[in-house]
């Protein structure tokens, strides 16, 4: 009977027992889901214990040491030792070396035609001379002015642009031989001997050969 009625007492009156029980468990649920929000509030405010890194100290952790990498390789790029230095300074003079000697051969090798062609030229006229002097064997009396004796050494400037003291002399020597007496042939050679300015000597020579006049 005891128990019969500890049962019954249970039970309010009025109302069914499968309505009771649905209201006990939904507050149950309740007051976990309360627990689960304070313990997750706590959670949150109690600091990271030491040995243990969460996701964000990990990011900041990588992302320090990124930086502190940039900071040092920024650095070690930062400027040209000695040595580098002294290397692209020796190859930048030899480089304008090369340009200056270039230039200055170029303007000598111009100065030295502008003087072998002016010799030759002297050359040519000396040969004009003597192709147009007068042979004629058959002739009564005879005439023969193609001798070396009327064709002697003959200094002179060249013909080139002068400014100051860039005077060059050149020496023509004319030599006049027989190749053939039947037939009458002679040959003709003419050297024009000149000095350029670095010290040397150049010789322009120019031949030609020539018979009686008919």
């Amino acid at each position: 009977m005891d128990d019969s009625l500890s049962t019954h007492s249970l039970i309010p009156p009025n109302e069914p027992s499968g309505q009771w029980s649905d209201a006990s468990l939904l507050e149950s649920d309740l007051d976990e889901e309360q627990q689960q929000i304070e313990d997750s509030h706590n959670e949150d405010e109690q600091p990271p214990q030491s040995g243990r890194l969460t996701a964000n100290d990990c990011g900041s952790e990588k992302m320090l040491t990124t930086m502190h990498i940039q900071i040092n390789s920024s650095k070690e790029r930062s400027g040209f030792t000695l040595v580098e230095s002294i290397i692209a300074s020796a190859i930048a003079a030899m480089m304008f070396g090369g340009i200056i000697y270039g230039y200055t051969q170029s303007g000598r090798n111009a100065e030295w035609s502008a003087y072998s062609f002016a010799a030759q030229s002297m050359a040519m006229q000396r040969l004009e001379q003597t192709r147009a002097c007068k042979w004629d064997p058959e002739s009564t009396p005879a005439v023969d002015e193609l001798v070396s004796g009327n064709f002697p050494t003959l200094v002179s400037i060249l013909d080139v642009p002068m400014n100051g003291s860039n005077i060059v002399y050149a020496t023509n020597f004319t030599t006049i031989s027989t190749l053939s007496t039947t037939p009458k042939l002679r040959m003709i050679s003419v050297e024009s001997v000149w000095g350029f300015i670095n010290g040397r000597t150049y010789t322009n020579s120019i031949a030609t050969c020539r018979a009686p006049d008919a």
